[in-house]
């Protein structure tokens, strides 16, 4: 329970440090398109695993390499370049539930329908996870993610700020490149299916 908490805080933490004036008129219009914060869906999980304790990061970095050996049937490792452009597995959910009034709204989910959305989460947030060890260890920097938060909170993607800031940081320059190098750097660690 408390990693889970210090799961949300990690987004509430980074709303709060890049998008101060999330409550008004211009940010409520950019949160509208993502699940949770006004960052893209892909950044604003990162900021929340990275908060977890040990034991839920072992237990992400797990399920990660039991996804990649095909251990859960229909969950699947995306493409970088798939990976920080998708929305939030959750919010074709929640978007199919009717809003009970325009705004942001509070939706409780339970039993077996809170089973579904996070199962549906569950290789997005190993992703998350997994990937933010590999910003980490390629870049050998930890502010790696507050660079990529200051390009997010100017209105720059993930592309863009690789782009401009890739090589500084010691990563590729390019989606293509980088996914080519993500995909040696997670090979020998969470090898695929046989």
């Amino acid at each position: 329970m408390r990693s889970a908490m210090q799961h949300e805080l990690g987004h509430l933490w980074m709303i709060a440090d890049r998008w101060p004036r999330f409550g008004d008129e211009e940010a409520a219009g950019r949160a509208g398109r993502h699940y949770g914060g006004p960052a893209a869906d892909w950044f604003d999980e990162t900021a929340a695993v990275l908060m977890e304790d040990a034991a839920m990061t072992t237990g992400r970095r797990a399920l990660f390499g039991a996804i990649r050996r095909g251990e859960h049937p229909g969950e699947q490792v995306a493409a970088i370049a798939d990976f920080v452009t998708m929305e939030h597995p959750a919010v074709a959910h929640v978007r199919a539930r009717p809003d009970p009034k325009p705004g942001a709204s509070v939706m409780v989910v339970t039993g077996e329908e809170a089973r579904r959305v996070a199962a549906g989460a569950k290789a997005f947030y190993a992703q998350a996870r997994v990937f933010a060890d590999y910003l980490i260890e390629r870049s050998g920097r930890p502010d790696v993610f507050a660079a990529i938060a200051d390009a997010a909170a100017e209105g720059r993607d993930f592309a863009s700020w690789l782009a401009r800031n890739g090589a500084e940081y010691g990563l590729p320059t390019t989606l293509p490149a980088l996914e080519l190098d993500w995909q040696g750097w997670i090979a020998p660690a969470y090898p695929p299916a046989v």
